[in-house]
């Protein structure tokens, strides 16, 4: 297979009705996400790594493999999405060829599917970005197929320093349980940067006064 590359990009106006009703569909962005944006969301921990990690102008996470972990409902999704959006209207013109979005359990039906596991397991190693929400949020057998194909996604984006944003609810010593020690090295190596984006959830509304 060949080797992942990164095609130049081109920051460009972002054109709202473009993303939501083409390219947020095309990519499989959850409608609920569609027309949020860096710009007018707040800004959680989750957000501002989000925004360092698909930023052109930065270099803190240039080629890296970023996980973002938290509990439920600390904006990791919103935060994945804000940077699926500016990547993909990053190209010119805009682009989901070179972009690859999948929720968790979407990426696993598709990897145990024999007629979609090809095309998706080389989508995901050569895609120019690679984008997974919620890693781990689909019930697993530790030595089953879909970890060993993931884990041979994530060993072959770390041979070719291809980035690659992921969220998890999973804390490490879990993660590492579930999707073992090849995996969880090269996250936590030189091309990983494992950051921990946990706070309270945005979505729990407070409680009721007794």
């Amino acid at each position: 297979m060949p080797t992942a590359v990164t095609t130049p990009r081109r920051r460009q106006d972002p054109d709202a009705d473009r993303w939501q009703y083409q390219v947020a569909a095309s990519l499989g962005i959850p409608f609920r996400y569609r027309t949020i944006s860096f710009e007018n969301v707040r800004r959680t921990k989750a957000v501002i790594v989000a925004d360092s990690y698909s930023d052109l102008e930065s270099d803190e996470f240039s080629m890296r493999g970023v996980i973002l972990e938290g509990g439920v409902g600390c904006g990791k999704t919103t935060a994945i999405t804000c940077a699926a959006r500016r990547i993909a209207l990053d190209f010119s013109p805009p682009s989901i060829s070179v972009l690859k979005f999948y929720t968790f359990p979407t990426l696993i039906s598709f990897l145990l599917d024999p007629s979609r596991r090809q095309e998706t397991l080389e989508a995901c190693i050569q895609a120019d970005e690679l984008l997974i929400d919620d890693v781990g949020s689909s019930y697993l057998r530790r030595d089953g197929m879909a970890v060993g194909l993931l884990e041979e996604i994530i060993i072959r984006r770390e041979a070719d320093e291809a980035p690659m944003l992921c969220t998890t609810n999973l804390p490490p010593k879990k993660f590492r349980e579930l999707f073992g020690d090849r995996c969880y090295d090269r996250l936590r190596g030189e091309w990983g940067a494992w950051i921990d984006v946990g706070g309270p959830s945005l979505r729990r509304k407070p409680e009721p006064r007794r």
